[in-house]
């Protein structure tokens, strides 16, 4: 408010070039006008203190003092309450959109920004910016948003919260790779001894020269 005051009318660019540079800033925003509510209702009561004041000193007549009160309730105080109003609906909106961000990306399994920007009719850059605060806040667990996809990448799989709501996929073993086998410790049928023969390796037993072969079997 005082910087308002102080490079008025100039605070008035100011506040605008504020609000550009926030408009992917759901947060921010909300902030932004809340503030500029708050300084429209301190501006109309001092200059209302203002005005009292010299019409203690110089009452004016009738149509002046009209004047004087539309253009404060017009230009201050409608301005501050519709601001704040606002900013009021705005937090609401976006703890709810809130709301949705957790389901689309926990219950759906959806990270991408651009897929939930197409889903909620939101800018990428809001949505990147809203996930990132909702990382920030912990709302998802050991995950980060990687600007280079622009999606959520979780450090673990997540698994959706209500597989229900998912639709069901056939899976087939080519969906889940072959475990790679692993050395086998092998005991030599002749003189009991053991050795460590790797995945499809046949060879002769150095001390008695019996036949080991890697088993098939796991």
């Amino acid at each position: 408010m005082l910087a308002f005051l102080l490079c008025f009318p100039a605070g008035l660019l100011l506040a605008a070039i504020r609000l550009w540079k926030h408009r992917n800033l759901s947060y921010q925003k909300i902030d932004d006008w809340r503030n500029a509510g708050v300084t429209f209702l301190v501006l109309f009561v001092l200059l209302v203190f203002l005005f009292l004041f010299l019409d203690s000193i110089s009452p004016a007549d009738t149509f002046a003092l009209f004047s004087m009160w539309f253009i404060l309730i017009i230009f201050f105080f409608i301005p501050g309450v519709s601001m704040l109003w606002k900013s009021k609906q705005s937090r609401k909106r976006l703890l709810a959109r809130y709301d949705s961000y957790r389901q689309i990306v926990m219950w759906q399994g959806i990270t991408s920004v651009h897929t939930i920007a197409e889903m909620t009719w939101l800018r990428p850059a809001v949505i990147a910016n809203d996930l990132q605060r909702l990382i920030g806040l912990g709302e998802f667990p050991n995950a980060y948003l990687d600007m280079n996809s622009m999606a959520i990448v979780f450090q673990r799989p997540v698994e959706p919260t209500s597989p229900s709501d998912l639709p069901l996929e056939r899976t087939t073993e080519e969906d889940f790779p072959e475990e790679k086998p692993l050395p086998k410790k092998v005991e030599c049928s002749g003189c009991g001894s053991s050795t460590l023969l790797q995945p499809g390796e046949s060879k002769a037993f150095a001390y008695c020269d019996s036949p080991l072969e890697y088993p098939q079997s796991r």
